[in-house]
């Protein structure tokens, strides 16, 4: 049996994964020995035609395995959420989580954190109108009868159990997160996929940088 929830993200809008993925783009366009210029005209080029709807998905489901492996949880890609607007929400990821690993996280999870986390989050205030009591004790004693969003509260409450960081699980416990997944080149062939042109490109920025080379040595 498997359920659908949510994992905690802070989306691909303004934040270190957006960065990261523009940084690596650039990166792909930099000057081979200094790192120190960039060839924006191809840089731009790549940025045009990029299918970013393919990037931001293969990226959230690198985000998922290393959160997955992180928390020892069996985890399946389900969609990548993206809203219209970014103005109230941002990406979210749904995935499936198998029944032995919601009962793995349950029974891990403090359980007054997670009271807490409930009351914070699903408390009625000024422009929120919260769907959910804000009292964990008045939500089903059976944590295969939550919901998607409660599922993930809870997956909430364990990140920020498991991190070190005292305010809790944040993007910088994300982005530390994915630092394997960085250093293997992965965000790197996300964008290389993910760009009809970029073999061409780099090809061209290959034969520019080559061209600047002998020009030194001429």
């Amino acid at each position: 049996m498997k359920y659908e929830t949510t994992i905690p993200f802070s989306g691909l809008y303004n934040t270190l994964h957006d960065s990261e993925l523009d940084n690596t783009l650039e990166q792909m366009f930099s000057d081979r020995d200094t790192g120190c210029t960039i060839n924006y005209d191809l840089y731009n080029r790549a940025l045009d035609k990029m299918n970013w709807r393919a990037v931001h998905t293969a990226y959230a489901k690198e985000y998922m395995d290393d959160f997955m492996r992180w928390l020892d949880l069996e985890l399946e890609f389900v969609e990548l959420n993206s809203p219209r607007f970014y103005n109230y929400e941002t990406d979210r990821i749904f995935v499936f989580i198998t029944e032995a690993s919601l009962k793995r996280a349950y029974d891990r999870v403090d359980t007054p954190a997670l009271r807490q986390l409930v009351r914070e989050r699903f408390t009625s205030r000024d422009g929120f109108i919260s769907f959910y009591d804000a009292n964990l004790d008045d939500w089903p004693s059976n944590v295969f009868e939550w919901d998607a969003n409660q599922i993930g509260t809870l997956l909430i409450a364990l990140a920020n159990q498991e991190c070190s960081n005292t305010d809790g699980f944040s993007q910088w416990d994300e982005y530390e997160l994915m630092e394997q997944t960085r250093g293997n080149g992965l965000i790197d062939d996300i964008l290389y996929r993910s760009c009809p042109e970029m073999e061409r490109l780099l090809k061209v920025h290959d034969y520019l940088q080559s061209r600047e080379a002998r020009k030194e040595f001429a």
